[in-house]
């Protein structure tokens, strides 16, 4: 009999086979109404699955050649996407929503400097850092002395506007003055270049200062950002199709230390790299290639919903009787969620706040 079957331990019985004992039970022997119970008792799986019997499934994608994967159809909700290390352990990826995943039109944003506009250079970080005032009381007035950075070769300076009293003029002017804070590697064209020392030097010298949305949405001044390093990668979700996921796996080599393969038994290099990823899902319920199987403890939530489903489709229904079945439908839903589900949290928070007698 197709009702001894098992998956996980608990007793399942075909879709199909389900509709034919409903049908039975109701007295429709010759099976008249089979294909519109068949439609009701899917909508009824669905509905059960995405609130009660739902389950975290796993697949690991390889990555296509533009380093992306596509989500198959069954697949509703991401839970997360991980990799597997040289050590053999799990590193979660972090979802990046500031990388860009569709073409933009419009020009893209560049920095006060002429020779490199922000294109492979640290040129634009001095542009994130915000210039500071201080007022300086002169005679009855107060004035503004303003204090920014800027590049002079290979020096990054910090330039300060004093205003002073000037007793030829009488009158506030304004002198220039210039303090070198740190001095940084240049190219030819005397841009900031984007090496290991360039960005320790303007991390310890300014790494606080920067606005995180403008340096978190550049790509080059990433590791400026004062925050704890994941050296695995990030991935976000293609903007004109949710179904496309984009990795982004780190392109140099962050860490290569040695450390032993306790497997191998060997001495191995760890690399970062990217080849397939393992994606924990929440399936929508659909089974490519193979008939929905019913549990035994969900046959009488799903009997409820046909009923409800029934009366609520019938030509001028009793709205009370619909819901009657409604209502039955839900009890039956609890007594299934409290069997796979016994202990509640709220129940578990109650237990807390309740005095203890002893």
């Amino acid at each position: 009999m197709s009702d001894t079957l098992t998956q996980y331990g608990t007793t399942v019985i075909p879709l199909t086979d389900f509709v034919r004992q409903y049908l039975i039970g109701r007295g429709d022997v010759k099976m008249k109404g089979m294909a519109r119970t068949l439609i009701l008792a899917q909508k009824a799986y669905r509905d059960l699955f995405r609130t009660t019997l739902w389950e975290p499934k796993c697949m690991v994608l390889k990555l296509n050649e533009d380093d992306t994967i596509q989500l198959p159809d069954y697949c509703e909700k991401v839970i997360n996407i991980s990799v597997v290390d040289a050590l053999g352990k799990w590193q979660t990826l972090s979802l990046d929503p500031y990388w860009n995943t569709v073409d933009i039109k419009c020009t893209s944003s560049s920095c006060s400097c002429t020779s490199c506009n922000g294109t492979d250079s640290l040129c634009g970080a001095l542009d994130a850092i915000t210039a500071t005032t201080k007022g300086i009381l002169i005679g009855d007035g107060e004035y503004t002395q303003t204090t920014w950075l800027r590049k002079n070769g290979c020096s990054i300076e910090k330039a300060i506007k004093t205003p002073y009293w000037d007793p030829e003029k009488e009158e506030v002017v304004y002198r220039m003055s210039y303090e070198t804070v740190c001095t940084v590697e240049v190219n030819d064209k005397g841009c900031i270049t984007y090496t290991s020392s360039n960005i320790s030097a303007l991390q310890e010298n300014f790494g606080y200062w920067f606005n995180y949305g403008y340096l978190q949405g550049s790509s080059t001044l990433r590791e400026l950002i004062p925050t704890t390093p994941n050296n695995y990668g990030t991935y976000n979700y293609n903007a004109s199709n949710k179904s496309i996921i984009h990795i982004f796996r780190p392109k140099r080599n962050i860490s290569t230390q040695q450390f032993y393969n306790a497997f191998s038994q060997t001495q191995e290099t760890l690399y970062n790299n990217i080849d397939q990823v393992i994606v924990q899902y929440m399936p929508n319920g659909d089974t490519p290639g193979a008939e929905i199987l019913i549990p035994q403890y969900a046959q009488s939530a799903m009997e409820a919903y046909i009923m409800y489903d029934t009366e609520r489709l019938r030509p001028n229904n009793a709205p009370a009787r619909v819901e009657y079945y409604l209502q039955n439908f839900r009890r039956e839903k609890k007594k299934m969620n409290d069997y796979l589900y016994p202990i509640r949290m709220i129940d578990i928070a109650l237990m807390q706040t309740i005095a203890k007698r002893w």
